[in-house]
């Protein structure tokens, strides 16, 4: 892959992600249920993590630079937290249909 198609790849996500986080406000607005804030929630992250990598890429930012025992704790936290809050809302999602 060469740096022009990682740039689209990247240019690509961003937009959607942007439009996935439009209507996923737009639904948050409709609903409180804990469910479908979680999963917006994670939509979100997901956005903020895209924006910190194109930050990185053009050295605005350096998200290797904190460390914490050689990990660098900001990358993984954002590489993990969008599916973590995804799980959540759907754990949420999976109790409310389970009620009695």
């Amino acid at each position: 892959m060469g740096l022009a198609s990682s740039e689209l790849i990247l240019g690509a996500q961003l937009v959607v992600s942007f439009f996935a986080g439009v209507v996923g406000v737009a639904l948050w607005a409709h609903t409180r249920e804990p469910s479908w804030v979680f999963v917006v929630l994670g939509i979100l992250f997901q956005y903020i993590s895209l924006m910190l990598d194109l930050l990185d890429r053009l050295g605005v930012i350096q998200l290797n630079a904190w460390l914490w025992q050689g990990i660098p704790w900001l990358r993984l936290t954002f590489a993990v937290l969008p599916m973590l809050l995804v799980a959540v809302g759907l754990i949420f999602a999976l109790r409310s249909y389970f009620k009695p």
